[in-house]
């Protein structure tokens, strides 16, 4: 094989490389609904109350937009997700357990009734 030949193979192949190679992808996944279920309210909705709520019976809710994602993408697929929340009070130390919602559910109808049915708990997050 010719130098020159050689060369231009070389560059098909890493140009193949490159185009066949998945790119690292970041993507946003805005909050599209918040609501908080509260057991000794069970059939009422706080869909519209700006805080959320957790502990002592409170349960709270976030949804994201996902459509950001490329199409087919499956949760193994994804290596990382930041999710920052502010606490403005706490009125007992403990720890916050973050799952993924298994089922649907809306912002302005989700009560403690017919709130969804939640996942194991992915992680666990101590509040102090």
């Amino acid at each position: 094989m010719t130098k020159a030949r050689r060369v231009v193979t070389q560059f098909l192949a890493v140009g193949l490389t490159l185009l066949l190679a998945l790119p690292a992808r970041a993507n946003d996944a805005p909050l599209v609904a918040d609501a908080h279920v509260v057991s000794s309210y069970p059939t009422v909705n706080f869909g519209a109350v700006s805080n959320l709520y957790v502990g002592g019976g409170s349960f709270s809710l976030l949804q994201f937009d996902l459509s950001n994602l490329p199409s087919g993408t499956i949760s193994a697929q994804v290596t990382r997700a930041n999710l920052t929340l502010f606490v403005n009070r706490i009125n007992v130390a403990g720890a916050v357990d973050l799952a993924a919602v298994q089922s649907g559910w809306t912002e302005t109808g989700v009560t403690y009734n017919n709130w969804p049915t939640i996942g194991a708990t992915a992680t666990t997050i101590p509040v102090s």
